[in-house]
């Protein structure tokens, strides 16, 4: 992060043991959690004994990286090194314009991507970048447990565009993937800086993940009818569709009690097995028009995912790409409130 002090950070040929100890002393000292992103960012700079970072988080839309500062210029996800980095959640090391070499770390809490942070180093030693992965670490950690994270972003990335009703819903969602190393719940939503009729949910409890996507209009009565006609969730096994294996009778949207159905609300099973990827998703994502002006359809939809299974790319990345695709040539204008919720399973092998 860009800081006035942040040049005295130490040299590079600062020990691991130094940087250790200097972590220590700011995690110990008790202004720490009182400081707003970032200070803390530069002073965690410091700590680790590193020259110079910088911390990029991604807009709502994922489409850029956005220096929180506004020293430097923003960097788009698609065709930068920064972004290659993002989207493949791994390190990447290059020369720097101001000379040494730059190290583009992705910026992951759990399984929530929110950005990148570059950091400037006359040369990447295996100190150096220990360092730096722990510094990409802790922000990762303050970005989703402080305000002042949220403050900047408003800030920095078009935030301010949202008027307050999509931005009182959007405060109410949950991150866009939670997870575990063998069960990811993953979410993108358009329109990102409008209210729309969508919105999502999901948690993870020790045995059960919990999913659900809500396509609402305008009052109660909307709600209802929009929520009995929403897509039947598709299941992806062994990169095939499982036809109609979640198809089921329309039951009265989740609050309504169960009276209006003249019968208790039956619970539908179906056994997954590893591997599978389970899709929820609103009709605005297939009613969509794709960038090659044709409709997306449940097909072009399907097809996608499976093809972006077998290339091995996480699953908030195959989401990401795929929102953008249904968008067409409007980034910022959606034809229709869509939103996508992927389940994939992946159980320890036995």
């Amino acid at each position: 992060m860009t800081h006035p002090d942040s040049a005295r950070g130490g040299d590079e040929g600062a020990t691991a043991e130094t940087g250790d100890s200097r972590l220590e002393e700011f995690l110990g000292d008790p202004e720490t959690a009182a400081l707003d992103l970032i200070s803390a960012a530069a002073r965690r700079t410091r700590a680790l004994g590193i020259p110079h970072s910088v911390v990029y988080p991604t807009d709502i839309q994922q489409r850029r990286l956005v220096p929180l500062t506004g020293i430097t210029a923003s960097l788009r996800v698609e065709d930068s090194l920064a972004g290659w980095a993002y989207r493949t959640e791994s390190l990447r090391v290059t020369d720097s314009e101001r000379g040494g070499m730059t190290a583009w770390l992705p910026l992951v809490d759990g399984a929530e991507r929110l950005g990148v942070l570059a950091v400037h180093v006359p040369a990447p030693t295996p100190a150096v970048l220990r360092s730096a992965r722990a510094l990409a670490t802790l922000i990762a950690m303050m970005i989703t447990s402080s305000r002042a994270y949220e403050d900047s972003f408003v800030r920095r990335t078009r935030m301010q565009r949202m008027r307050l009703p999509a931005e009182t819903l959007r405060a109410f969602l949950p991150p866009r993937t939670i997870g575990t190393a063998h069960v990811v719940s993953t979410t993108v939503l358009e329109p990102a800086y409008e209210i729309g009729g969508d919105a999502f949910d999901h948690a993870l409890t020790e045995t059960t993940p919990h999913a659900t996507v809500l396509d609402a209009g305008s009052g109660l009565g909307s709600a209802a009818v929009d929520q009995l006609r929403s897509p039947a969730p598709l299941v992806i096994r062994d990169r095939q569709l499982l036809g109609d294996a979640m198809l089921r009778q329309p039951d009265p949207p989740m609050g309504l009690p169960s009276l209006l159905a003249g019968r208790r609300q039956p619970v539908h099973e179906i056994a997954p097995k590893p591997g599978d990827r389970v899709l929820m998703y609103t009709d605005g994502v297939t009613e969509a028009r794709a960038e090659s002006g044709g409709q997306f359809g449940p097909e072009q939809f399907v097809g996608y995912i499976i093809r972006a299974t077998a290339t091995g790319e996480p699953a908030s990345e195959t989401l990401r790409r795929l929102i953008h695709s249904t968008l067409g040539s409007s980034p910022d204008r959606p034809r229709d409130d869509a939103t996508i919720l992927m389940l994939e399973w992946s159980p320890p092998s036995r």
